[in-house]
C-alpha cells in the first residue's frame, strides 16, 4: 500500500503531500520558522481520538487565506487510509474511503504521543494545560478516557443549566434532577481521576534508575471519595451558580511533579530543568507500558490477548522541536534514548513511527543513517 501523510487546506498549508514509502521510522521535518513544521504534528495528532496537540476548535484549523470552509488529513499506513477533517460545520471521519463516525478502527492498532514547545511552560501554566498532558496519556491507554471527560463535560454543563433556570432555588422535583445528574458525574469523575492516577503511577514506575534524567514523583493533588464527592456537588450548588462553575472534581485537580533530587517542585525548576524532567516523564510512560505489555505477551496463553496487548499497536511518537532550551549534553542524551526505542521496537516486531521537528538540520546528524529528513 502507498504510505502518504497528506494535508488539505489544514492550517498554513493549502496541500501538501509527504511521501512515507520507506522502511525508515524515525522522520524529521526541518525549516524556517513559520513554514508549518508543528501544523504537519498537529496533523497526525488529530488521529489520537482528541482535539489534537493545540487542543483546538475545528473551526480554527481551517486555512485562513482561504475562502473554503473545511479542512481534511489523509493518513495511509500500512493498515488502511484513514481521513480526520472538518466540513459543514462538523467532524468529518473515513476509513478506507468510507464515512464512519469516529476513528476508533485507527486507535485500535495505533497510540499517538507528542511534546511540543508550548509543554516547556507546562509546570508554570494552568492546571488545565497539566490536565491535558496528562490526559494524552490516559487517552492512549484507556480507549474510553476521551469519551468520558465529554460526557463529563456535557454532564456538568447540564447540571449548571438547571441551576440556572430554577435561580438556585432547589424544590423537591429539582433536587431530585440534580441527584440523579450528580450521581452521573460522581461515576463519571471518578473513572477520569483514577486513569490519571494509573498515569502517574505508570510515570513513577517507569523511571530507568541507570538514566541520566533526574528522578522525579508525580501525583494527582488530590484522590475523589465517592460519598465525600456527592455531599461537595450538593453543598456547593449555590457556589456552582453564582460562580457559574463547577468548583468540585476531576476538572480542579492537578498533575504534580516533584524534583526527587532537589526535593522541590517541578515548577520552580530552572527552565532547562523543566524540559528535561518533562522528557523524563514522556520516556517513562513509554518504558512503563511498553515493559508490561511485553510482560503480558510472554505470560499470556490466549493468542487473542497477544493480539489485543499494546505492542501489537504502532507507537506514534511526535516531538515537535523539543530539543530548544536542551544543553548538548542532554540533546545527545534524548537521541540515545530515541534511538534505543526504535530499536527496541525493531528487535521485538513492533511497530513505531518517530516524528520530529527543528529549524537546522545538523542539529539531527546523530539520525543521518535511520531517519527520512523532510525539509520544508
Amino acid at each position: 500500500m502507498d504510505k502518504y501523510l497528506l494535508l488539505n487546506n489544514f492550517r498554513n498549508h493549502e496541500y501538501v503531500k509527504l511521501d512515507l514509502n520507506t522502511d525508515k521510522n524515525i522522520f524529521v521535518i526541518t525549516g524556517e520558522n513559520g513554514v508549518g513544521k508543528t501544523n504537519i504534528l498537529e496533523a497526525i495528532s488529530m488521529f489520537s481520538g482528541t482535539r489534537g496537540l493545540r487542543h483546538s476548535n475545528s473551526e480554527d484549523i481551517v486555512n485562513e487565506n482561504s475562502d473554503k470552509n473545511f479542512w481534511s488529513v489523509t493518513f495511509s499506513v500500512e493498515d488502511g487510509i484513514f481521513v480526520c477533517g472538518y466540513s459543514g460545520g462538523k467532524r468529518i471521519y473515513k476509513v478506507s474511503d468510507k464515512n464512519v463516525r469516529n476513528l476508533s478502527a485507527f486507535s485500535k492498532n495505533h497510540h499517538i504521543l507528542w511534546m511540543t514547545y508550548e509543554t516547556d511552560r507546562l509546570f508554570v501554566d494552568s492546571p488545565s494545560k497539566r490536565r491535558n498532558f496528562i490526559d494524552m496519556f490516559a487517552s492512549s491507554k484507556f480507549h474510553d478516557h476521551e469519551n468520558n471527560i465529554r460526557t463529563y463535560e456535557k454532564l456538568a454543563r447540564e447540571r449548571l443549566k438547571i441551576l440556572k433556570q430554577t435561580n438556585c432555588i432547589i424544590n423537591e422535583s429539582t433536587n431530585k434532577w440534580l441527584s440523579v445528574i450528580e450521581n452521573r458525574i460522581v461515576n463519571i469523575g471518578i473513572k477520569i481521576e483514577k486513569a490519571r492516577r494509573n498515569i502517574t503511577n505508570d510515570i513513577n514506575n517507569g523511571q530507568d534508575e541507570s538514566s541520566d534524567f533526574p528522578r522525579f514523583h508525580s501525583e494527582m493533588s488530590e484522590k475523589l471519595n465517592e460519598n465525600e464527592y456527592k455531599n461537595e456537588l450538593f453543598s456547593r450548588r449555590q457556589k456552582d451558580f453564582f460562580t457559574n462553575s463547577t468548583t468540585y472534581g476531576p476538572n480542579r485537580l492537578d498533575f504534580v511533579v516533584t524534583h526527587s533530587q532537589n526535593n522541590i517542585e517541578a515548577g520552580k525548576c530552572s527552565a532547562g530543568e523543566q524540559k528535561i524532567l518533562l522528557l523524563g516523564i514522556f520516556l517513562s510512560f513509554i518504558k512503563e507500558n511498553t515493559q508490561n505489555s511485553q510482560k503480558d505477551r510472554h505470560l499470556a496463553e490466549d493468542e487473542e490477548f497477544c493480539k489485543r496487548s499494546i505492542d501489537k499497536k504502532c507507537l506514534i511518537l511526535l516531538f515537535d522541536d523539543v530539543i530548544a532550551h536542551l544543553d548538548s549534553v542532554h540533546r545527545v542524551l534524548l537521541f540515545k534514548h530515541i534511538e534505543a526505542l526504535r530499536a527496541y521496537f525493531e528487535q521485538n516486531c513492533m511497530n513505531i513511527m518517530i516524528w520530529l521537528s527543528g529549524i537546522d538540520r545538523k542539529l539531527f546528524e546523530e539520525f543521518n543513517d535511520t531517519a527520512l529528513f523532510i525539509d520544508l
